[in-house]
């Protein structure tokens, strides 16, 4: 296009640079964008977009939050989509604070977070272990409008176990919110009372699993099959064996290397 004359718009440059990235090549994907700003072309919000979504998909989280900065410098305003994008980013490089730090600043721009910026930070932070943060956003989430979905009641249920709050994590959530959640959260529990020992809890909550017609994936059957093991009940182990056969769900290779 060049070489006739013709200068491509962004919308060209944009499937170019999407191209760039879907392919693996991020050397051209940065040479094209760079291209963008030598001619007389100027990148457009949806282009500053998907560079930055692409960024972070690729771990350059601090490419992205350089990008960031560019295009407010040179007067666009980043909207919910490119927040979203960089802070997702930040969270999966556990860079929380910056996360945090993006979150207050499109805040106090009258932006409003959607539900899978509010799982990504909260993830980050269950991460950490900072529940105090994280219960904090949670409830921030129906102040803003939204309903906490199935992702983000597991990844609380989770937070809390992993830093050994039971009685928190088991109180969050009563019989109604397990079963609007879904499979996951009772799996999660599975685990940790079979960590504790507390096999007879642990195989009540498989009945819920199987009671509500919830589809496990296999992790709690995994999780079963471990503890009772452990606690020496081999014929125990092979009843639950027998029960995913009959489920249809197909044992990992977790569950069949403890014999």
């Amino acid at each position: 296009m060049l070489d006739c004359g013709f200068t491509p718009n962004n919308l060209v440059y944009t499937i170019l640079i999407d191209g760039h990235f879907k392919t693996g090549n991020l050397i051209e994907a940065f040479a094209t964008f760079r291209c963008i700003l030598g001619l007389a072309v100027h990148p457009d919000l949806q282009t500053y977009n998907i560079f930055t979504n692409r960024l972070c998909k690729n771990g350059k989280t601090k490419e992205a939050i350089m990008v960031l900065l560019e295009m407010k410098e040179k007067g666009l305003v980043p909207d919910v989509v490119t927040y979203s994008s960089v802070i997702s980013g930040c969270c999966k490089q556990a860079e929380i604070e910056k996360a945090v730090q993006l979150y207050d600043e499109m805040c106090s721009k009258g932006n409003d977070p959607n539900i899978y910026m509010f799982n990504s930070l909260i993830d980050g932070l269950c991460k950490l272990g900072d529940m105090r943060r994280a219960r904090k956003l949670f409830g921030g989430i129906q102040e803003k409008g939204f309903a906490p979905d199935n992702v983000t009641y597991s990844t609380m249920v989770d937070g809390y176990c992993k830093v050994g709050d039971l009685a928190e994590g088991f109180n969050l959530f009563n019989v109604k919110q397990l079963e609007e959640a879904g499979c996951n959260n009772y799996e999660i529990l599975i685990e940790v009372h079979c960590k504790k020992d507390n096999l007879i809890e642990a195989f009540q909550l498989q009945e819920g699993i199987l009671g509500k017609g919830l589809l496990s994936k296999g992790t709690a059957y995994d999780t079963l099959i471990d503890g009772v093991c452990k606690k020496g009940d081999l014929s125990k182990a092979v009843g639950v064996l027998d029960e995913t056969r009959q489920q249809g769900v197909k044992p990992h290779f977790g569950a069949n290397s403890k014999w």
